[in-house]
């Protein structure tokens, strides 16, 4: 809906599916909303809300290769005999306020909400005897809250444009954890007793500048620092006389820099280059739970450092001839990777260096009126850099298995590719043809097992239609054309061996979407 200063969007959005797999059924009701108002000239005001609710969404797990080619569509005994569950709730209002003055602007976003997450998992009733055990069962209440300030400022430099960012950004969240054995006497997959009870946190303070300066015309020169720091505070609740007092506290710190610049060769090409850092610290799944087989947070674990360069090209012509070149390194230090994976859990580890080299390429080339088509391809060469340790499988409490140098970085494909050919617009008749291409994946870094690579096909079409107070189309497709077996994702590293989780076969899909308008 649209007013001379105020326009509104709203949408609700209802799915359900029994899913592909036995032991698969989801449901999912969502709502986005989004209102803009002009309270003058100069300022501006954006209000969006939004809510999740899915209940009871049913986990098969993964499967063993040898399961996974005898019969794609079982889940496992595990997820049966627990009956593996995740429910999520979540709503979330956010707003971003701006005003412009002559030159410069004032920009203030602000955000709030609240997430929920009850998640039944199959952690066997003989792991859970051991004191330290947090149970099979979490339960998860996480309020949150978050703020970014910026001015930017137009000046010039030496006679040339020149235009800074000045901000910071503040955000928090705490998370009420509780866990419980998944089982009530010989009742398997229901809540039991309480084995865990913590109260955790972590905020975020950052404060960044960044510059644009054109010394010339054809030319851009980008530079920015952020200074950040990030503390996770964990105050257990759960003391017994087998499980101790797990509380802690740890803050990390960085300063993270960038570089770029940017210079048009030609009409409708220009070349860039960009260097950098990058500060990730591990977030709560990661710490969540420790590898050494004890309770309480991973507070061992540190932040991983990058340094990136990239370098490309790109062009573009008023025909719709567009095409994109970059190649790329990133060099990692203490390297996030798995450490174990069973019973439902993951822990993670710091694995010294690792290192990410790769090429991407994107075009769009119009082939006839109306026709179009549209390529991309990535090749991604991901190692660890650093030899270290892992588990070979569950139970693990310590990593006693060695990880040469050199070994490829389980989970990520070494090459992708992607095509798409358009036909027609969105009003009226319109077609697509795609298709995927996905390289072998490596699922664990101890031997060359791996996720077959697959290529897969899709064909779509409908028709789109518009009146004065509304607009819509109607559409039918398939997916996954050839009905190929393949496994759309992988668990890295899964103790039980139980790596792949397979995607659906060939699907058909009918549908109508109308959208009212004043």
């Amino acid at each position: 809906d649209a007013h001379e200063h105020f326009d509104y969007r709203a949408g609700l959005t209802r799915f359900r599916s029994d899913g592909h797999r036995d032991h698969s059924r989801a449901r999912r009701d969502s709502f986005n909303a989004k209102v803009n108002v002009d309270i003058d000239a100069a300022t501006r005001l954006t209000v969006l809300a939004n809510a999740l609710h899915a209940p009871d969404a049913l986990d098969p797990q993964g499967l063993t290769r040898a399961e996974y080619q005898r019969d794609p569509t079982q889940a496992s005994p595990g997820a049966l005999a627990f009956g593996t569950r995740k429910s999520t709730r979540q709503h979330q209002v956010g707003a971003i306020f701006s005003r412009d003055f002559d030159d410069a602007q004032l920009r203030v976003l602000g955000y709030g909400g609240r997430r929920a997450i009850e998640q039944v998992l199959s952690v066997p009733v003989g792991t859970q005897r051991n004191p330290l055990s947090g149970g099979g069962i979490i339960e998860l209440d996480a309020p949150y809250r978050g703020i970014d300030a910026r001015w930017t400022q137009r000046t010039t430099l030496a006679g040339r444009p020149l235009e800074w960012t000045l901000g910071l950004n503040h955000d928090r969240q705490r998370q009420s954890r509780r866990g419980f054995e998944n089982f009530a006497g010989d009742q398997l997959g229901v809540r039991g007793a309480l084995r865990q009870q913590q109260d955790d946190a972590v905020q975020a303070f950052d404060q960044y500048l960044q510059l644009r300066w054109e010394p010339a015309p054809a030319w851009s020169l980008m530079a920015g620092v952020r200074r950040s720091a990030v503390t996770f505070t964990s105050r257990d609740r759960y003391i017994t006389a087998g499980n101790p007092d797990d509380s802690g506290r740890v803050r990390h710190r960085a300063v993270t820099p960038v570089f770029g610049a940017n210079v048009q060769l030609r009409p409708g090409l220009h070349a860039y280059a960009a260097a950098g850092e990058a500060f990730e610290t591990p977030t709560f799944n990661e710490l969540g739970y420790r590898n050494d087989g004890g309770s309480g947070l991973n507070f061992g674990l540190r932040p991983a450092r990058t340094r990136s360069v990239e370098a490309g090209l790109k062009f573009g012509r008023e025909d719709g001839v567009q095409a994109e070149l970059a190649v790329f390194r990133a060099r990692t230090r203490n390297e996030l990777a798995v450490a174990t994976s069973a019973g439902g859990r993951t822990t993670f580890q710091n694995a010294g260096r690792a290192q990410r080299d790769g090429v991407e390429l994107s075009m769009q080339l119009p082939l006839t009126a109306g026709l179009r088509l549209q390529l991309a391809a990535t090749t991604l060469d991901a190692r660890h850099v650093d030899g270290f340790l892992t588990c070979a499988g569950a139970p693990c409490t310590r990593p006693d298995v060695a990880v040469a140098a050199g070994t490829r970085i389980a989970g990520v494909p070494r090459a992708t590719a992607a095509a798409a050919l358009h036909w027609g617009d969105e009003r009226g008749w319109h077609a697509r043809l795609d298709g995927q291409y996905i390289g072998a994946v490596p699922v664990n870094t101890i031997d060359r097992e791996r996720a077959d690579a697959y290529a897969v096909f899709g064909a779509s079409g409908g028709y789109g239609f518009a009146a004065s107070s509304y607009d819509g189309r109607v559409f039918a497709g398939v997916t996954n054309l050839a009905d190929r077996r393949y496994s759309g994702s992988v668990i890295v590293n899964e103790g039980n061996r139980r790596y792949y989780e397979p995607a659906p076969g060939r699907q058909v899909l009918v549908g109508v979407e109308l959208r009212w308008r004043d």
